[in-house]
């Protein structure tokens, strides 16, 4: 049986952040395959006009291509991207779903500004003060906030829709998005999700000095039989 897992990055970061999960996979006979949102990568000005709608089209169509060449598909997303992978699990019902840090409830201040990007146009906004990936921006037009927004709204009303058997992921020290997050999912996806907060592991739990805990329970989870 042929597997692959696809692994979706979080709002401004990129596919380096997913990078531990994809050497756990491969170690698994797991073939990883990397989204890159549009958007995301370069400049931060290259998310303006970027909408919701676009990741998930992306994402719905690299998963379609993926379906051609693959037996069995997981989906593993980090922040925006597990919200992503949430939306996307509903339409396409993947072997499993790994939501790392889901980021329903933001924390930071930036992300309350989102209601008047239509008034302030051009501007970018910081949504950390540093990132463990070299390669994210932390500065984000206000106008992608705004869409961050509508994909946690549509994240919302698909949630109930999963059926995948899901694990979902969240560091205690968790800088970026309240632990509510986390709970929000657990409770509307009850036994058909399993949820662990890890002690001390900040946002990206990827790249975090505590990796190794989260990468042991997500070895754990793929390698449970469905």
């Amino acid at each position: 049986m042929k597997k692959a897992i696809l692994l979706i990055h979080g709002f401004g970061g990129t596919p380096y952040e997913m990078q531990p999960v994809g050497r756990l996979a491969e170690k698994l006979g797991i073939k990883p395959i990397y989204a890159k949102l549009p958007g995301h990568g370069g400049n931060p000005f290259e998310l303006e006009g970027i909408k919701a709608e676009d990741w998930i089209e992306y994402l719905v169509g690299l998963y379609s291509l993926i379906e051609a060449d693959f037996d069995w598909i997981s989906v593993c997303g980090l922040s925006l991207g597990a919200l992503l992978a949430g939306i996307l699990a509903k339409e396409k019902r993947p072997e499993k779903l790994i939501l790392l840090a889901p980021g329903v409830y933001p924390k930071r201040s930036a992300f309350l500004l989102a209601p008047f990007a239509g008034f302030i146009r051009g501007k970018l906004v910081k949504i950390a003060d540093e990132s463990l990936n070299p390669e994210s921006n932390i500065y984000v037009p206000l106008s992608s906030v705004k869409e961050l927004w509508r994909v946690v709204r549509i994240f919302a009303r698909s949630i109930e829709g999963i059926v995948s058997p899901t694990l979902v992921i969240q560091g205690l020290s968790d800088e970026m998005v309240k632990i509510e997050s986390a709970y929000f999912v657990k409770k509307r996806l009850g036994e058909r999700a399993r949820l662990v907060l890890i002690p001390g592991v900040a946002h990206v739990v990827t790249l975090d000095k505590n990796v190794d805990k989260t990468l042991g329970i997500v070895k754990e989870f793929l390698s449970w039989p469905r």
